[in-house]
Parts: C-alpha cells; sequence; structure tokens
C-alpha cells in the first residue's frame, strides 16, 4: 500500500508487508545475541524499517494451513511414528504395569514414566530395530493415578507411589520429527459405576471420530461429543469435558490453530492429521459405589477420578482412520486383582457360581498383549458372564438332545432293516474323517457355513 508522505497531497512512498511468525519475531527480538548471523540481520533490518518503510504481519495461520495437508511421504512418517508410540505403550508399559501389579511393587509415576522415554528413545529395548537417532519422545511421560489426575500436555508425572486403581498413561513418539500421541486408562478392581463412566466415554470417542469428516468444521467434533452425550441423558458429563478434544499434530506436536474446540471453524481436508484426546476430569466415586468393592481393593480409597483416552487419527477421504491402534475395551484395559472368594453359599445357583468360574480361568487376551497369573482380564461385566454361562449350558443340553435324536433315527433305521429297533451305542458325530476332507474355499480368518455337511466350521488362531 502507498503512504502520503504530507498532509496535503504530497509525495507518496510504498510500504511493503513482510510476513513473520509473530511469536518468534517477538521472542527473537529479546536475545539477538544468541541468533545466528543471518536471522538476527534480517531480523534487525525489518525492525529498524517498521516504523517508515516496512509493516510486519502474521503469517503464523497460513502457513499452518498450508502444513496441515501431509503428503504421501508425511504420512508415511507418521504413522510409522503412531506405530512406534502403539509398540512402546503396548510392548513397555503394559507389560511393566502388568508386573508391577502382579507383585504388588512399590514404584513411583515418575519412575515409570522415566522407562518409557527411555524405551521410546531406544526401542531396541522391546526389539524394535529403528535407528535411535532416528526417535525422540514427544514429551516427557505421563503416569497418573490414585485420584490425581491433570490431563493437560504439561502435567508432570508425581513422586507418588503408583495405586491400583484408575491409571493413566499418556506418552507420545517422534519419529524422523514426525509426532504421535497415545493415552489410555487401565482400570483396577473397577465397580461398574467406573466401567459405566468408561463405556460413556469409549461411546463419545467413537462419535468424534464419526464427526471427522473432511468438509466438516474443526468445531464440529465437539457438538458431536456433547450431542452424544445428551441424547443418552449423561448431560452432567458435559461440564467434565476438557476446553478442547484434541490438535492437529506433524512436525509441531500441538498445532494452535487446529483445536478441535467449539468455535474452531477450519474444514477438514483429507491428508489432515490430529490427536484426538477425550476425557471426563473428577468424577466422583460415592460410598454406595465403593460398598461393593473388595474390602482390598485400592480403588476402596478413591473419591474422584478421571477417565481418558486419545489416539493419533488421519483424516481420509471416507473419514477417520486410527493410526495408533492399541484396544480401549475393558477387555483390553480392565483388571481384576482382589475378587471375592468366599465358598458360603449364596442364592445364585450353579449359573452363578459357573460364572465365576469362567471369569477366573478366563485369559483371552484381544489385544495380543500378556495377561499374568494373578491378573484375570475384566473382559465383561457380570450379567456378560452369566450370559456366557447360560449359553454354555445350552449348548450342553442341545448336544444331548442331539445326541438323543440321533439314536432314535438310528433305531428307526434298524428296524426297518429288520433289526429289534434296539441300539446299544451311538456312533460319534462325524463330518470329515480327516482336515483333507474339508472345503476347499475355507479361508483363514472366516467363518465357513457346510450345508452339505451341516457343519459349521470356525477359525482358531486365524486358521
Amino acid at each position: 500500500r502507498e503512504k502520503g508522505a504530507g498532509g496535503g497531497g504530497g509525495r507518496k512512498e510504498p510500504i511493503a508487508k513482510v510476513g513473520v511468525l509473530a511469536k518468534e519475531f517477538k521472542s527473537n527480538g529479546a536475545r539477538r545475541d544468541d541468533l545466528p548471523p543471518n536471522v538476527s540481520g534480517w531480523e534487525g533490518a525489518l525492525r529498524d524499517a517498521a516504523s517508515s518503510k516496512t509493516e510486519t504481519v502474521d503469517v503464523t495461520g497460513g502457513i499452518s494451513m498450508v502444513m496441515a495437508v501431509k503428503d504421501r511421504e508425511e504420512l508415511d512418517l507418521l504413522k510409522k511414528s503412531s506405530v512406534l508410540s502403539n509398540k512402546v505403550l503396548k510392548h513397555g508399559f503394559v507389560p511393566r504395569i502388568e508386573d508391577v501389579i502382579d507383585n504388588s511393587t512399590k514404584v513411583t509415576h515418575e519412575k515409570l514414566a522415566s522407562e518409557i522415554e527411555a524405551i521410546i528413545e531406544d526401542p531396541s529395548k522391546i526389539k524394535l530395530n529403528v535407528p535411535r537417532e532416528a526417535v525422540d519422545s514427544c514429551y516427557f511421560p505421563i503416569v497418573q493415578s490414585g485420584g490425581e489426575y491433570d490431563f493437560k500436555v504439561s502435567a508432570q508425572s508425581s513422586e507418588e507411589n503408583v495405586k491400583f486403581d484408575v491409571i493413566t498413561v499418556s506418552l507420545g513418539a517422534r519419529y524422523q520429527l514426525y509426532c504421535s500421541n497415545v493415552v489410555r486408562t487401565f482400570l483396577v478392581d473397577a465397580p461398574k459405576h467406573v466401567t459405566k463412566m468408561y463405556d460413556a466415554l469409549i461411546g463419545m470417542h467413537n462419535a468424534c471420530l464419526r464427526a471427522m469428516v473432511p468438509g466438516k468444521p474443526l468445531k464440529h467434533v465437539y457438538s458431536a461429543a456433547v450431542k452424544y452425550l445428551r441424547e443418552r441423558d449423561q448431560e452432567d458429563l458435559v461440564s467434565r469435558l476438557p476446553k478442547t478434544l484434541g490438535f492437529g499434530v506433524g512436525l509441531d506436536f500441538r498445532d494452535t490453530n487446529l483445536l478441535l474446540n467449539t468455535k474452531n471453524t477450519v474444514p477438514f481436508r483429507a491428508g489432515m492429521v490430529f490427536s484426538l484426546a477425550v476425557s471426563f476430569s473428577g468424577l466422583k466415586l460415592g460410598e454406595g459405589a465403593r460398598a461393593g468393592c473388595n474390602s482390598k481393593s485400592a480403588i476402596k480409597d478413591l473419591s474422584e477420578y478421571g477417565l481418558m483416552i486419545a489416539d493419533t487419527v488421519v483424516i481420509t477421504d471416507k473419514g477417520a482412520d486410527v493410526m495408533t491402534k492399541f484396544g480401549k475395551a475393558l477387555t483390553d484395559i480392565s483388571y481384576t486383582i482382589n475378587d471375592d472368594d468366599d465358598d458360603e453359599e449364596s442364592a445364585d445357583g450353579d449359573d452363578a457360581r459357573l460364572a465365576k468360574k469362567i471369569a477366573q480361568e478366563e485369559e483371552a487376551q484381544p489385544s495380543g498383549s500378556r495377561r499374568s497369573g494373578r491378573l484375570a482380564a475384566n473382559a465383561t461385566s457380570a450379567t456378560e458372564i452369566e450370559g456366557s454361562a447360560e449359553r454354555e449350558r445350552k449348548q450342553i443340553q442341545l448336544m444331548a438332545r442331539k445326541n438323543e435324536e440321533r439314536l432314535r433315527e438310528m433305531a428307526r433305521s434298524s428296524k426297518k432293516k429288520g433289526g429289534d429297533g434296539k441300539t446299544s451305542k451311538g456312533e460319534e458325530l462325524e463330518s470329515y474323517k480327516s482336515t483333507a476332507k474339508l472345503p476347499d474355499n475355507v479361508l483363514p480368518n472366516q467363518v465357513k457355513v457346510d450345508m452339505a455337511n451341516q457343519c459349521v466350521i470356525l477359525p482358531i488362531c486365524g486358521n
């Protein structure tokens, strides 16, 4: 633009606009002596001429938008960064915390966080062949438990010992300078009230993922979270939400121009990458909810708690795709270490006792991480376990009924052939004499219904 030199139509001089990163430009002015000569010289010239010949303009937002959409190579690096974060959690933290719980080891939050950071900086500790110079930690990992939870990235792991109640872990790995983030909450001896709140968090997380669609504004994610809670009569949880539900990630761990808050009108575009972080803070655990807990459980002393999960998510043409794959279901993050083993008779009946046996013996692990001998994964609620017991009992009854029908059919067949209609022994049911007789089109990881032989073929471990 042009600026008049005098008040009466005198000579006009052009004023140049120069784009700067305002935050860095301002901070650099206070430390000129520490800057490289080329930077200090250029910025010094701008400041000296700013009053008359130049005008500095903040272009941070514009550059952020240009860099927000990642190209194929950047997306590949972000995926590798996310895989690293995921594996550090799965093969580093999870086995360690299970060992701590299993052996009732006393260890501080800060100690665990230091161990996680050491694994990120040296992935060979979990048998990952990644050059050490290519990796780094985005921030010092955060481990929290015992009722004190701060879900800001700036939070610190305390020097208090880990309590076996509600344990949260946050970690972020950097691969070739590109960042990723993952957060999980682990529940130990959790009562129904806590698992109900966690189910609400999972549902809200999924609602947010569905809202991350190209063309929609970033604020649509927060609206989707609030809508999900209100539609399920859980509006009281809206006040427990953080101010933002995540942020853009890339070379910068946290892009403040891509916050998932209530006001951001920037549209989602394919190729953007975010850390979607949903949480509930300050949740109350009343005496009634704690009354059903085992007297030895640490959660018995918990009056307030928080829950959080976060994933690194890439926006595609079809929607959001989670790149940090560690499971979030109760089967993946829930443990029972103090169960009531009273031998007294109750009114529960045989099904309840069978359900209890199944719960104690269940060692299934969908996410692939281990379960120790003392830790029983609290994979399902009591209602679901009892349902499993009922299904098992009905399967036994069905088999008995089928065997009786088979015997009657054999008796009728024998009578038609001139026999006495009696049979002393029923043959075993046999669909195939060997695996070579299986249908040709049986594929791994698929359920096959063989109508000709009246049987269902189920995969075990994928085969």
